[in-house]
């Protein structure tokens, strides 16, 4: 949908979107505006405390490497964030390598895949909502399907166990991209998420 910027479901509200170095985030940061909100972008080198903490929605991006990187200054930096947000119960939604970042902040296993997807339309289960979303990821979060854990809802492959996404008070994540021309249920899938990083914890 391309209707007027400030005009969608979330117009008002502000987000506060982490560039973890890919590209995608410019067009993740145009379907947010397209759903009304009012989106700053900061590279995660750069964005301060101050600025997280801020934050009306903070957005943890997509990007590059191996999320267990204990040497990457970049996963470090991504971890404090993701870390702080959740100490502050303040609105969060990670997408893709943040998701997994998230996942294992939350004692979720992670697991290179035994071939990457690039560029892999799927149709998953969301949160009893199904969904065709692109993904482009190298690593996964592995769980039991239907685990709930401290308060986590996961919704993950039945076969497999990857983790598509996960929600809990104040946050929600999702291993896809929803602003890839692939995820053809992007959009709805963003709003759900949105809404419910939104909600009342």
């Amino acid at each position: 949908p391309q209707a007027p910027t400030g005009s969608g479901p979330f117009a008002g509200r502000r987000a506060l979107v982490v560039d973890a170095e890919d590209r995608f985030t410019t067009m993740l940061a145009h379907q947010l505006s397209h759903l009304g909100l009012d989106v700053s972008i900061v590279p995660w080198d750069a964005v301060t405390d101050d600025e997280v903490d801020a934050a009306e929605l903070l957005v943890s991006g997509p990007g590059p490497g191996d999320p267990l990187d204990v040497a990457s200054a970049r996963m470090a930096r991504l971890r404090q964030i993701i870390a702080r947000r959740r100490a502050a119960s303040a609105p969060l939604l990670a997408v893709c390598l943040s998701h997994q970042i998230l996942a294992s902040e939350l004692g979720i296993e992670l697991a290179p895949l035994a071939q990457p997807h690039q560029g892999l339309q799927l149709t998953v289960d969301v949160f009893g909502q199904p969904a065709s979303i692109g993904f482009y990821n190298t690593f996964t979060a592995r769980s039991t399907p239907g685990t709930t854990s401290a308060g986590v809802e996961i919704a993950a492959d039945p076969a497999t166990g990857d983790v598509y996404a996960l929600r809990g008070a104040g946050f929600a994540s999702v291993q896809g991209h929803l602003e890839s021309i692939l995820s053809r249920d992007g959009m709805a899938t963003l709003h759900q998420l949105i809404a419910w990083a939104l909600g009342p914890a």
